[in-house]
């Protein structure tokens, strides 16, 4: 049963992402992204991690090349948000 549910879930979740990164209007990919969020918080799952690593975690803005920046130092990745100036690293 809990099965069946988070593949709905992730679906639903994934759908949203597919969303906020087609659309051209800022505002509502990050709408998109707060709602895929809010689903994963009330069904208590976990976002994958290639959609995790997708947006800033401070303003729900989707990383594209003009929203962010990259850099690899020393076996590790930095994304910088231009629209907030948080950043994310992770190990690659």
């Amino acid at each position: 049963m809990r099965n069946k549910v988070n593949k709905q879930v992730l679906e639903k979740i994934s759908f949203l992402f597919q969303k906020a990164k087609k659309t051209k209007n800022n505002q509502l990919s990050k709408r998109y992204v707060t709602l895929a969020r809010q689903i994963a918080k009330r069904t208590n799952t976990k976002l994958p991690k290639n959609l995790r690593r997708m947006f800033c975690h401070k303003c729900n803005t989707i990383f594209s090349g003009k929203t962010s920046q990259r850099r690899i130092k020393h076996k590790k990745v930095s994304i910088k948000c231009l629209v907030c100036g948080n950043y994310t690293r992770y190990k690659i």
